[in-house]
């Protein structure tokens, strides 16, 4: 019962948690499709309003240079240049002609005024409204400050921001577009238009959305909203199109250029956007709610079938002893994963049985390894002191050979018959292949050349004793059997890659295609007894050839080892041992 129970605990607890993160994963994507879906509307609504404000531009421009394309009024604008030079019908004619350009019914009606004025006092405008329209000539405000700038335009469009009406009483809100008449103070033409205009042209689709549009340089032309319209302002120069999320002003805005680089803003409180996702963590903890309590009553459920079987393989456990193992266990249960877990427990004692029968082989081994220390402790002792007389009666001969062939002799029994350490660094194995190396010399002569070329970055490093040795033995007695050449054995170590290696090479007969398979199959059939049993095995193998030294290297260094060998391409054989770090495995 404290098993089910606990088991219900931490499937409860799981379930608890997998439905927190389906839910806060839930309004996470939820919250990102609103925001995405907001990007997308503010994206569309300002393209959309900087879409309508070119064709209001356009219209505007397009108003002005359809006036200054009439040759008649081009040339009447000349002539009221210099009003003296001219009689008063002359000057009356020319008047007319540029009040019946400017009057038109598309002009009068779409426009709130169309004026011609230049610096000698002449004002000619249409209106729509008599009343309201009306201008007073002798108050042409030709020292307006953008007056200057306009005529350094050379005839291109200038638009003004809003402002009181600087022609008529009432003070209208109006916003223009100037032109200066190319030529020499020839005056300039306005189309003007009331501020209501812009409201109606950029009116958002909701109460939620702002909209503002900037003229560089002048400040702001629309805003259907006063407050934060000075934040706003920051984006007037410098900064590219795109989605701003504004923390400062509190918004996400999307900033658009039209043609005429003006800059439009359309933006929408981010409370705004919170309050419309509010009702996701509503919704995100009724669905966490659910999930829980369907995940529950699912759990507690099977927990129940489950732990039935469970608690009767529990009780049959407890009253396993030594002397049961060959007994089976007998579950009672339709799952197959209960019978699996039964089958494997029977497998388990299974190889319990095995392993203690092996245990036992293992000791008798054990206590025949403890006798063979014993008596190879007894014969090197004895090899030395043959050693020393042998070295004695060199040096009484004065034959120094002998001296150095048994002292070098002398030390590879010594580190060779030294049981307290089953490893050995690489600068060890070299010092004692080097001692190997001349003893092999002493007998072959000018027929044995050697190259060993060791990085110190890797002298540090650990082998099973007596590797080196062995590999450059190997190719000495057998790699020139079918041979007769000068012998040449090259090892070669450092670092590699993401480990190190060690390579050992000669110029004998090399490997036959039928030796480096059986050396592969044994290598391979060597490795997988290590891996099952992995006790003893250092015992079993016995001897000292490829296979041994194999065997050594994989129980030192595992699935880390790569062991290759084959031929070189000039003749002879190659072996590499290669040891990938710890760190990379």
């Amino acid at each position: 019962m404290r098993f089910q129970f606990r088991m219900l605990r931490a499937y409860t607890v799981l379930a608890l948690i997998f439905s927190l993160i389906m839910g806060s994963c839930w309004q996470y994507f939820t919250v990102r499709s609103e925001y995405r879906e907001a990007r997308n509307d503010l994206t569309l609504i300002g393209q959309q309003m900087a879409s309508q404000f070119d064709v209001m531009y356009d219209s505007m421009r397009q108003a002005a240079s359809e006036i200054l394309s009439d040759q008649d009024v081009v040339a009447a604008i000349r002539v009221l240049r210099n009003p003296e030079l001219h009689d008063r019908k002359t000057l009356a004619d020319c008047r007319s002609v540029i009040e019946r350009k400017i009057s038109t019914n598309y002009f009068v009606t779409a426009y709130n005024r169309v004026i011609f004025f230049n610096d000698y006092g002449t004002v000619l405008y249409s209106t729509l409204d008599i009343l309201s329209g009306f201008i007073d000539s002798s108050a042409a405000p030709v020292n307006r400050d953008y007056l200057k700038e306009v005529e350094d335009l050379h005839g291109k469009p200038y638009l003004t921001v809003v402002t009181e009406d600087p022609w008529g009483e009432n003070q209208d809100l109006v916003f223009s577009m100037i032109r200066s008449v190319v030529g020499d103070s020839l005056g300039f033409i306005e189309v003007q238009q009331k501020a209501g205009k812009l409201d109606e042209l950029f009116a958002p689709p909701n109460e939620d959305i702002s909209v503002m549009i900037i003229l560089p340089g002048q400040g702001m032309l629309y805003s259907n909203e006063n407050e934060d319209s000075k934040i706003l302002l920051k984006y007037e120069a410098g900064s590219p199109d795109g989605i701003y999320d504004d923390d400062e002003a509190g918004r996400l805005v999307f900033l658009t250029t039209a043609e005429n680089q003006a800059k439009v803003l359309v933006s929408v409180r981010q409370s705004v956007l919170k309050e419309n996702i509010r009702y996701s963590y509503v919704m995100a903890a009724v669905f966490m709610l659910a999930f829980f309590l369907l995940s529950f009553g699912f759990i507690y459920f099977v927990s129940g079938r489950l732990t039935k079987p469970i608690r009767e393989m529990r009780r049959q456990i407890d009253h396993t002893q030594l002397s049961m193992l060959d007994q089976k266990i007998e579950l009672k249960s339709s799952d197959d994963e209960i019978q699996a877990l039964g089958q494997s427990y029977n497998d388990l004692l299974h190889r319990l049985l095995k392993s203690i029968d092996r245990e036992k082989k293992l000791s008798l081994l054990q206590l025949q390894t403890q006798f063979d220390s014993l008596q190879a402790q007894i014969n090197p002792h004895f090899l030395y002191n043959i050693l020393n007389v042998i070295i004695a009666r060199g040096v009484e001969d004065d034959d120094d050979l002998i001296c150095d062939i048994c002292a070098n002799l002398a030390d590879m029994l010594r580190y060779s018959t030294n049981t307290l350490e089953r490893t050995a660094s690489v600068r060890d194995e070299v010092q004692y292949l080097q001692k190997y190396l001349y003893l092999m010399k002493t007998r072959y002569m000018d027929q044995l050349e050697t190259n060993i070329c060791i990085s110190p970055d890797i002298e540090s490093y650990k082998l099973p004793k007596i590797t080196l040795q062995q590999l450059a033995e190997n190719s000495i007695n057998h790699g020139y059997c079918r041979k007769s050449c000068i012998m040449h054995i090259e090892i070669e170590g450092n670092i590699k890659e993401k480990g190190w290696y060690l390579t050992i090479r000669d110029n004998g007969d090399g490997f036959t295609t039928e030796g480096i398979s059986d050396i592969k199959e044994n290598l391979a059939a060597i490795r997988r007894r290590i891996d099952d049993q992995n006790l003893a095995i250092e015992a079993e193998i016995g001897g000292m050839g490829l296979i041994n030294l194999y065997a050594r290297l994989y129980l030192l260094y595992g699935s880390r080892l790569s062991f290759d060998m084959g031929n070189r391409p000039e003749g002879g054989a190659e072996i590499t041992i290669y040891i990938l770090d710890e760190s990379n495995e």
